[in-house]
């Protein structure tokens, strides 16, 4: 993820007492459009920000508890990890080129498709993803994204040219897709997987649903033997205790390190979540006040200007 100074600086200078002075007691959303920034407290904030935007601009969350919120316009949302909670999130907006990210979010609730174009979720942890196509509500999803995330329940519908990467995925409902790119995932640890026609590679799936057809395995570790007209290429099969002793526990999933000498990915890497090109992690990357310093009076105007090193965190 990129920023620029001159954007960090400004965001920083209108920004900073809102966040000093206010978030102790208020959640805070900050909505940056272009170089003017407005921010918004309370557990409502999100939306109101939400709703205040256009194409293109960003949202800021601090930490707290705050209300989902209804994505009507491709943007930008970064929260901060763990500690920003959210209720539903949900996408819809129409058809576009424009792209849309969302990073750091810690959801107790789904992340809703209804209408959804080019759309990237990073480093996030919902309870479930929705999108059922072919209805009045969900209608169209198109090259969605999911890396590095945390996932209870996937109920994918027709989402085309879908992609998961790196995430941890408790369940994936019984999708049959018939859109034009099937699902990919990679270097992903799935519980159960029920999907139909997906194809994965370089991932580790606990269990897979009797019935379930069709998909493309390669260089997967599997807990259960696939069904005979599914496509299995450079797997390993092993019983279900097998399959669990190749962690050091079951809830950072790390292999152990037998395990990881000995599952290589087609990259080279250790397979699973921690190789590949984006190993797992929950912490955003997102810009960091690293030094903060100000005068101890104001200026001849009135004003008390502030000198700040931002980094990027991870």
């Amino acid at each position: 993820m990129r920023y620029t100074i001159a954007r960090l600086l400004i965001f920083l200078s209108v920004s900073f007492s809102v966040f000093t002075l206010e978030a102790k007691v208020h959640y805070t959303a900050v909505l940056q459009h272009s170089n003017s920034v407005t921010a918004f407290n309370g557990d409502s904030a999100l939306i109101k920000a939400a709703a205040a935007a256009v194409e293109g601009d960003a949202i800021y969350l601090s930490e707290g508890n705050f209300k989902g919120a209804t994505i009507t316009v491709p943007l930008k949302i970064y929260g901060a990890g763990e500690n920003t909670v959210t209720g539903q999130i949900v996408l819809n907006f129409p058809k576009t080129d424009a792209a849309t990210h969302i990073e750091g979010i810690n959801s107790n609730s789904s992340i809703d498709l209804r209408n959804a174009y080019n759309a990237t979720i990073h480093r996030s942890n919902f309870n479930s993803i929705r999108y059922i196509g072919n209805s009045s509500i969900y209608k169209e999803a198109d090259n969605i994204v999911f890396k590095q995330c945390k996932i209870g329940t996937g109920t994918f519908g027709e989402i085309n040219r879908l992609v998961l990467e790196n995430c941890i995925i408790t369940t994936i409902a019984q999708n049959i897709y018939t859109c034009d790119v099937m699902p990919i995932i990679k270097n992903s640890y799935v519980a159960t997987d029920k999907s139909e026609r997906y194809t994965y590679s370089n991932c580790t799936i606990r269990t897979i649903s009797a019935g379930t057809n069709e998909k493309s395995l390669f260089n997967c570790v599997l807990g259960t033997t696939p069904n005979e007209d599914c496509r299995v290429q450079d797997c390993t099969i092993l019983s279900t205790g097998e399959f669990d002793a190749l962690f050091k526990d079951q809830e950072t999933l790390e292999l152990t390190d037998a395990a990881a000498s000995t599952y290589r990915g087609d990259d080279g890497k250790e397979i699973g979540i921690y190789g590949g090109n984006f190993p797992y992690t929950l912490i955003p990357a997102i810009p960091e006040i690293t030094r903060a310093a100000h005068p101890m009076s104001p200026t001849a105007d009135g004003k008390l200007p502030f000198e700040v090193t931002i980094e990027i965190r991870n």
